[in-house]
């Protein structure tokens, strides 16, 4: 291969990873030179408190930041997750009810229904579970659905969700017995007696 030959594989096969090494290095300098504001390390200060169960802590932290930015919608939802962390669902319901539809997202309002489910509003987390499940395929909201149904003694409705999530999960010895209860509470008793004996160390694979 004469000179000319080797630059151009040279340019053609290495100049590509070098330029993407060098974007890539850009962009690292160029997040390590962001200034970090007092905003956002009071932000990240409340949110490690919270982490750590200290929510009183946080939530003072958040009160500060409120007295800086009233209307700030980020601070709402994180103090309304912090109280849920503490099991005061009425006081993050009314935070987040001041809070317009459009500015939710779709993990804020499964917080809602997660929510309204502390508060035994199962009609209401209903609703969204059913709206998220329009258009996410989610095995997790599909199992807590599942279960509000039976709460609500909606079993006809409840049954087919846990029968789908067993086929995708079949030796899930809990989501089984959870069937199994819900099929109890239907009054099925010889096939929620099957479904146990399947999930007890002696039973039928």
């Amino acid at each position: 291969m004469n000179r000319s030959g080797i630059i151009f594989v040279f340019f053609t096969c290495f100049c590509p990873l070098n330029i993407s090494l060098h974007s890539v290095n850009e962009k690292h300098h160029e997040e390590l030179s962001k200034e970090i504001t007092d905003w956002d390390a009071r932000l990240e200060y409340a949110r490690l408190l919270g982490y750590q169960h200290k929510y009183d802590e946080s939530l003072n932290e958040y009160h500060k930041l409120l007295a800086i930015k009233p209307h700030s919608h980020t601070i709402h939802i994180e103090m309304a997750k912090t109280l849920y962390y503490q099991h005061k669902y009425k006081d993050a319901l009314a935070i987040l009810d001041e809070i317009p539809q459009k500015n939710l997202d779709e993990e804020t309002r499964l917080l809602i229904a997660d929510l309204n489910i502390g508060l035994k509003k199962y009609p209401q987390a209903e609703s969204i579970f059913r709206e998220h499940l329009k258009s996410h395929d989610d095995d997790i909201i599909k199992f807590k659905l599942a279960e509000l149904l039976s709460w609500e003694k909606k079993y006809i409705e409840s049954l087919p969700l846990f029968t789908e999530l067993l086929t995708k999960r079949p030796n899930d010895i809990q989501l089984r017995r959870k069937y199994a209860m819900v099929l109890m509470w239907k009054g099925d008793f010889k096939e929620a007696s099957e479904q146990l004996k399947k999930t007890l160390p002696d039973g039928e694979s």
